[in-house]
């Protein structure tokens, strides 16, 4: 989720000295949060091929007896609320930088006038949300986990673009101090998870699932369907088009 950050970076009070800090905090911190109870887990319980879903919790209580259970349950709660505030902070920004890009509707780059937020994204994405409600969970989690994967392959492509584009720091900005093949191992144990996720998402027991993968060809085609439409019609209109 740290790709979140920079989508809100506008509206952060000096976010090259914040997020810096924030992230020597959060990394840890994030880290501990799996490995600790991981480790734990597996000491109460060995046997990790009997977990099953809050399995946390249930391993809390044996470690801990039920006041750590119920502080676990508590503490995922809390996490997952985090979560979908941080979830609807970014993508709620993501409409209103395409409107003002001419590459979306031109109502989503209305800010309120005294928060500054987009209040078209923000009710949009109530809504989509709330209709998400309506899928089982594992269904969820697929969709969300191939087009999660898939998206950090586009963050690195970019970060190999700009490296191309423009190679010095430049302005006091930052630049990761390898080259491009340091770049490329750095990224490869991640795109190595991409192909896993993907052949774990299109085939069950090795069977081809036909109806996940039109889903994920459908997901995936929304994207660049949309831009070269907006695209054409805002090249045809000067702005972007619609309201």
């Amino acid at each position: 989720g740290f790709e979140k950050l920079t989508v809100s970076a506008e509206e952060v009070e000096n976010p090259a000295r914040a997020f810096p800090i924030a992230l020597a905090f959060a990394v840890p911190m994030c880290a501990l949060s799996y490995f600790l109870p991981t480790f734990a887990s597996l000491v109460a319980n060995a046997d990790w091929r009997e977990w099953g879903e809050s399995y946390y919790t249930v391993a809390a209580t044996k470690v801990g007896g039920p006041l750590l259970g119920t502080a676990m349950a508590a503490g995922g709660l809390v996490s997952q609320a985090c979560i979908l505030l941080v979830t609807i902070l970014a993508q709620s920004r993501l409409p209103m930088v395409l409107a003002d890009d001419g590459l979306f509707f031109r109502s989503f780059g209305r800010k309120h006038p005294r928060f500054g937020s987009p209040v078209a994204s923000l009710v949009l994405g109530g809504v989509v949300l709330s209709l998400l409600c309506r899928f089982r969970f594992s269904q969820l989690a697929g969709i969300y986990s191939i087009v999660q994967v898939l998206s950090y392959l586009l963050i690195y492509a970019a970060l190999f673009r700009l490296r191309r584009k423009d190679p010095g720091p430049g302005d006091g900005g930052f630049r990761i101090p390898v080259g491009l093949r340091g770049l490329g191992l750095m990224i490869a144990p991640s795109v190595a998870i991409v192909v896993v996720v993907v052949g774990t998402g299109l085939f069950h027991d090795g069977i081809f699932d036909g109806e996940q993968a039109l889903l994920d060809l459908a997901i995936f085609a929304s994207g660049p369907v949309s831009y070269l439409l907006f695209r054409r019609l805002g090249s045809a209109g000067g702005s972007s088009p619609l309201p």
